[in-house]
């Protein structure tokens, strides 16, 4: 074997193949190359969210910038040479979702609160004055004037019987005649005259009470000109006709007072904000009890 001096000291050897021959360097000196390290992403800037204040007792602001720690369930280690960003970016997340749970929540307390505070509350309010202090007239108590509304219509009764025959005999309906005084007797509210009474044609005689009697006509024995409704009437009207007119109108417009007296015990006129219409139905209510009464009377009279 032969050395050739101008040889390399790095032997080459030549593999035979097919294609063309390739030299491998056993020589020479190894280097490993570096492995590729990914990409490192820009941090992104610290987020400034405008949070209103905590309105709930006891809670604590997150924070609104990262942390420089890895996230606790992040598989990097101080010993590895390579960041994980992955762990980076699901605690960027995780942060991010966090943030606006709690900005949401508390917008929806804020929202309830306020609800709350526009509600109106109810206040016990103190019982309202009566009438003298709304410068009204007093209210009455309903047992008053349901009392009242019925002594009211007694009276209206009293006044509607003692004037039905009155009306009756001024319009020309009974008999005419004469009654003769057998007895007075002297009263506080006038003298009460016992005559005994004949109409014109004879057909009955009969004792009756006589009234409106002069004081000329007081004396047992002395014949007064007198009208009675019927023979079973018990008493008998002295006088021209024009004192029975004044006897009815008078009892008639007393009826109708008695109405009036009627609606102003039973409140009526405490009601003027109800309307005018409900107040004039409830006048004519208090007035048509009376109204009925006297009309009553005045069939009964003819009977």
């Amino acid at each position: 074997m032969g050395t050739s001096k101008d040889a390399s000291p790095a032997l080459a050897t030549e593999v035979p193949t097919l294609a063309e021959p390739v030299l491998f360097e056993i020589d020479a000196p190894r280097t490993m190359p570096m492995p590729a390290l990914p990409p490192v992403l820009p941090e992104d800037p610290p987020v400034a969210i405008d949070l209103p204040p905590h309105e709930m007792p006891g809670t604590q602001p997150l924070p609104f910038e990262l942390p420089d720690a890895p996230f606790a369930g992040s598989a990097h280690s101080a010993d590895d040479d390579e960041p994980d960003i992955d762990g980076l970016a699901s605690l960027r997340s995780h942060l991010r979702a966090a943030l606006v749970s709690e900005r949401i929540a508390g917008a929806s307390v804020r929202r309830t609160a306020s609800h709350a505070a526009s509600r109106p509350v109810p206040v016990a309010l103190p019982p309202a004055p009566r009438g003298p202090a709304l410068g009204g007239p007093e209210l009455r108590n309903p047992v008053t004037g349901l009392v009242l509304a019925i002594a009211l219509g007694l009276l209206a009764l009293f006044f509607a019987s003692v004037s039905a025959t009155p009306f009756w005999l001024a319009t020309g309906v009974g008999s005419t005649g004469t009654a003769t005084v057998l007895r007075c007797q002297e009263r506080t509210l006038g003298d009460t005259c016992t005559a005994r009474f004949t109409p014109a044609d004879h057909a009955f005689a009969q004792d009756v009470r006589l009234a409106n009697v002069s004081a000329a006509q007081l004396r047992p024995g002395t014949p007064v000109p007198a009208r009675l409704l019927h023979r079973d009437s018990t008493v008998a009207y002295a006088g021209p006709a024009g004192d029975l007119h004044l006897r009815w109108v008078l009892g008639f417009l007393l009826v109708l007072a008695c109405g009036v007296g009627i609606g102003a015990a039973t409140g009526v006129p405490r009601l003027r904000r109800e309307g005018p219409q409900r107040v004039a139905a409830l006048w004519i209510l208090s007035l048509l009890g009376p109204v009925l009464l006297l009309a009553a009377s005045l069939v009964i009279a003819l009977f």
